[in-house]
Protein backbone atom coordinates (compact mmCIF):
# COMPACT_ATOMS: atom_id res chain seq x y z
CA UNK A 1 0.00 0.00 0.00
CA UNK A 2 0.63 3.89 -0.38
CA UNK A 3 1.91 3.96 3.60
CA UNK A 4 5.47 1.15 2.05
CA UNK A 5 6.32 3.58 -1.27
CA UNK A 6 8.39 4.33 -2.60
CA UNK A 7 8.80 1.36 -5.23
CA UNK A 8 12.09 0.37 -6.12
CA UNK A 9 13.45 -2.39 -8.57
CA UNK A 10 16.03 -5.06 -6.65
CA UNK A 11 17.71 -7.47 -8.45
CA UNK A 12 21.03 -9.93 -7.49
CA UNK A 13 22.77 -12.04 -10.34
CA UNK A 14 25.19 -14.71 -11.14
CA UNK A 15 26.84 -16.12 -14.52
CA UNK A 16 25.54 -19.32 -16.00
CA UNK A 17 26.26 -21.98 -18.66
CA UNK A 18 23.50 -22.71 -21.20
CA UNK A 19 22.22 -26.17 -21.65
CA UNK A 20 22.25 -26.18 -18.07
CA UNK A 21 19.69 -26.62 -15.15
CA UNK A 22 19.37 -24.27 -11.64
CA UNK A 23 17.73 -24.25 -8.94
CA UNK A 24 16.66 -20.59 -7.72
CA UNK A 25 15.38 -20.01 -4.28
CA UNK A 26 14.75 -16.58 -3.30
CA UNK A 27 13.40 -15.74 0.09
CA UNK A 28 11.70 -12.62 1.24
CA UNK A 29 11.20 -11.30 4.79
CA UNK A 30 9.63 -8.21 4.44
CA UNK A 31 9.36 -5.19 6.55
CA UNK A 32 5.73 -4.54 7.25
CA UNK A 33 6.17 -1.23 9.54
CA UNK A 34 9.22 0.29 7.57
CA UNK A 35 8.30 2.89 4.48
CA UNK A 36 11.06 3.70 2.25
CA UNK A 37 14.39 4.02 3.91
CA UNK A 38 13.39 3.08 7.12
CA UNK A 39 12.50 -0.67 5.91
CA UNK A 40 14.72 -3.35 7.62
CA UNK A 41 13.50 -6.31 5.25
CA UNK A 42 15.85 -7.92 3.51
CA UNK A 43 15.88 -10.44 0.34
CA UNK A 44 17.98 -12.89 -0.30
CA UNK A 45 18.97 -15.41 -3.57
CA UNK A 46 20.56 -18.33 -4.03
CA UNK A 47 21.82 -20.64 -7.24
CA UNK A 48 21.84 -24.25 -5.79
CA UNK A 49 21.88 -23.60 -2.58
CA UNK A 50 24.55 -21.19 -2.56
CA UNK A 51 23.80 -17.65 -1.31
CA UNK A 52 24.47 -15.21 -4.28
CA UNK A 53 23.83 -12.26 -2.37
CA UNK A 54 21.28 -9.68 -0.30
CA UNK A 55 19.49 -6.94 -0.55
CA UNK A 56 18.45 -4.72 2.25
CA UNK A 57 16.74 -2.16 3.31
CA UNK A 58 13.09 -3.70 1.81
CA UNK A 59 9.80 -3.49 2.69
CA UNK A 60 7.03 -5.43 1.40
CA UNK A 61 5.58 -6.81 -1.97
CA UNK A 62 3.47 -4.02 -3.70
CA UNK A 63 0.18 -4.72 -3.35
CA UNK A 64 -1.42 -4.68 -6.93
CA UNK A 65 -4.32 -6.76 -9.16
CA UNK A 66 -1.86 -7.47 -11.85
CA UNK A 67 -0.37 -10.43 -13.01
CA UNK A 68 3.12 -12.41 -11.36
CA UNK A 69 5.22 -12.96 -13.89
CA UNK A 70 8.72 -15.45 -14.19
CA UNK A 71 10.78 -14.07 -17.14
CA UNK A 72 7.63 -12.55 -18.99
CA UNK A 73 5.01 -11.10 -17.73
CA UNK A 74 2.41 -8.42 -19.03
CA UNK A 75 4.23 -8.88 -22.79
CA UNK A 76 7.48 -7.41 -21.60
CA UNK A 77 10.13 -8.74 -19.76
CA UNK A 78 12.12 -6.78 -17.24
CA UNK A 79 15.76 -6.98 -16.98
CA UNK A 80 18.48 -5.42 -14.04
CA UNK A 81 18.66 -2.28 -15.73
CA UNK A 82 15.13 -1.77 -14.90
CA UNK A 83 14.14 -2.01 -18.60
CA UNK A 84 11.31 -4.06 -20.45
CA UNK A 85 11.68 -4.98 -23.93
CA UNK A 86 10.86 -8.73 -25.30
CA UNK A 87 14.53 -9.40 -26.52
CA UNK A 88 15.60 -9.85 -23.04
CA UNK A 89 13.12 -12.24 -21.83
CA UNK A 90 13.81 -15.45 -20.18
CA UNK A 91 14.43 -18.45 -22.97
CA UNK A 92 14.02 -22.01 -21.37
CA UNK A 93 11.63 -24.32 -19.56
CA UNK A 94 10.77 -24.21 -15.88
CA UNK A 95 9.94 -27.43 -14.39
CA UNK A 96 8.59 -26.50 -10.88
CA UNK A 97 7.81 -23.51 -8.68
CA UNK A 98 7.12 -23.81 -5.47
CA UNK A 99 5.80 -21.06 -3.15
CA UNK A 100 6.10 -20.90 0.61
CA UNK A 101 4.59 -17.93 2.67
CA UNK A 102 6.98 -18.17 5.39
CA UNK A 103 10.43 -17.09 6.10
CA UNK A 104 13.04 -20.31 4.78
CA UNK A 105 15.91 -18.09 5.90
CA UNK A 106 15.07 -18.18 9.24
CA UNK A 107 15.71 -21.79 9.52
CA UNK A 108 17.72 -22.62 6.87
CA UNK A 109 17.11 -26.14 7.39
CA UNK A 110 13.80 -26.00 5.90
CA UNK A 111 15.79 -23.89 2.63
CA UNK A 112 18.12 -26.82 2.14
CA UNK A 113 15.31 -29.65 2.67
CA UNK A 114 13.39 -28.00 -0.17
CA UNK A 115 16.73 -27.88 -2.06
CA UNK A 116 17.61 -31.43 -1.47
CA UNK A 117 14.68 -32.05 -2.74
CA UNK A 118 14.81 -30.66 -6.02
CA UNK A 119 18.02 -31.69 -6.42
CA UNK A 120 17.13 -35.07 -6.35
CA UNK A 121 14.13 -34.78 -8.15
CA UNK A 122 16.04 -33.44 -11.51
CA UNK A 123 19.62 -34.68 -11.10
CA UNK A 124 20.87 -31.18 -10.00
CA UNK A 125 24.13 -31.74 -7.84
CA UNK A 126 24.05 -28.97 -5.10
CA UNK A 127 26.84 -26.01 -5.19
CA UNK A 128 30.00 -27.91 -3.44
CA UNK A 129 32.46 -24.67 -3.37
CA UNK A 130 31.06 -25.24 0.22
CA UNK A 131 29.61 -28.11 1.15
CA UNK A 132 26.15 -28.65 1.44
CA UNK A 133 24.86 -31.75 2.92
CA UNK A 134 21.38 -33.45 1.53
CA UNK A 135 18.62 -33.72 3.66
CA UNK A 136 15.04 -35.91 3.36
CA UNK A 137 12.14 -34.64 4.55
CA UNK A 138 12.74 -35.37 8.42
CA UNK A 139 15.38 -33.00 8.10
CA UNK A 140 17.90 -36.42 8.53
CA UNK A 141 21.46 -36.04 6.77
CA UNK A 142 20.66 -38.81 3.80
CA UNK A 143 24.13 -37.60 1.93
CA UNK A 144 26.57 -36.00 3.60
CA UNK A 145 29.49 -34.19 1.78
CA UNK A 146 30.89 -32.28 4.74
CA UNK A 147 32.98 -35.82 6.40
CA UNK A 148 35.38 -37.75 4.87
CA UNK A 149 34.68 -41.72 4.08
CA UNK A 150 36.46 -42.24 7.03
CA UNK A 151 34.24 -40.71 9.20
CA UNK A 152 30.74 -41.81 7.25
CA UNK A 153 30.38 -39.06 4.67
CA UNK A 154 31.42 -38.73 1.53
CA UNK A 155 33.22 -35.48 1.08
CA UNK A 156 35.49 -37.30 -1.96
CA UNK A 157 32.74 -37.61 -4.25
CA UNK A 158 30.46 -34.59 -4.32
CA UNK A 159 30.64 -34.26 -8.08
CA UNK A 160 27.96 -35.09 -10.68
CA UNK A 161 25.56 -35.87 -7.51
CA UNK A 162 22.31 -37.64 -8.69
CA UNK A 163 20.62 -40.34 -6.10
CA UNK A 164 17.02 -42.29 -5.94
CA UNK A 165 14.72 -43.33 -3.45
CA UNK A 166 11.51 -42.34 -1.34
CA UNK A 167 10.35 -39.94 0.86
CA UNK A 168 7.00 -39.60 1.54
CA UNK A 169 6.78 -36.74 3.52
CA UNK A 170 7.47 -34.47 0.76
CA UNK A 171 5.92 -36.95 -2.03
CA UNK A 172 9.20 -37.86 -3.45
CA UNK A 173 9.20 -41.26 -5.37
CA UNK A 174 12.57 -40.90 -7.20
CA UNK A 175 12.84 -44.43 -9.05
CA UNK A 176 15.40 -43.37 -12.01
CA UNK A 177 18.19 -40.95 -12.04
CA UNK A 178 21.14 -39.30 -14.06
CA UNK A 179 22.82 -36.68 -13.13
CA UNK A 180 22.09 -33.53 -15.46
CA UNK A 181 25.76 -32.40 -15.61
CA UNK A 182 27.04 -32.40 -19.54
CA UNK A 183 29.49 -35.55 -18.61
CA UNK A 184 27.61 -37.75 -15.97
CA UNK A 185 27.45 -41.14 -17.56
CA UNK A 186 25.83 -43.17 -14.89
CA UNK A 187 22.68 -43.91 -14.82
CA UNK A 188 20.55 -45.94 -12.28
CA UNK A 189 17.25 -47.09 -12.48
CA UNK A 190 15.39 -49.49 -9.50
CA UNK A 191 12.98 -50.71 -12.38
CA UNK A 192 10.14 -50.18 -9.90
CA UNK A 193 8.67 -48.13 -6.74
CA UNK A 194 10.13 -48.42 -3.38
CA UNK A 195 8.50 -50.78 -0.78
CA UNK A 196 9.85 -48.71 2.00
CA UNK A 197 9.78 -45.06 3.24
CA UNK A 198 13.24 -43.37 3.31
CA UNK A 199 15.06 -45.88 1.01
CA UNK A 200 17.84 -43.69 -0.85
CA UNK A 201 20.31 -44.33 -3.20
CA UNK A 202 22.60 -41.33 -3.55
CA UNK A 203 26.06 -41.57 -5.70
CA UNK A 204 28.57 -38.74 -6.61
CA UNK A 205 32.16 -38.65 -8.41
CA UNK A 206 36.02 -37.60 -7.56
CA UNK A 207 35.61 -35.56 -10.56
CA UNK A 208 38.28 -37.44 -11.52
CA UNK A 209 39.45 -38.65 -15.39
CA UNK A 210 37.26 -41.13 -17.16
CA UNK A 211 39.06 -44.21 -18.58
CA UNK A 212 38.20 -47.21 -20.06
CA UNK A 213 39.45 -50.43 -18.92
CA UNK A 214 39.28 -53.66 -20.61
CA UNK A 215 39.16 -57.13 -18.18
Amino acid sequence: DDTDSPWGYISQSASIETETEYILTMVLEGDNGGAGSTASGTFYAYLNGRLLGTSSSIGRLFDHTDNVGVGRVNEASRTTTGSTTDALSFYGSISEIVYQNEPLSVDSERRQKLESYLALKYGITLDQSTYQVYYNANSDIIFNTGLNTAAGGFEDYDSDIAGIGRDEASELEQQKSKSENSNSIITIDKGGSFGTDESFLIWGNDNGTNENTEY
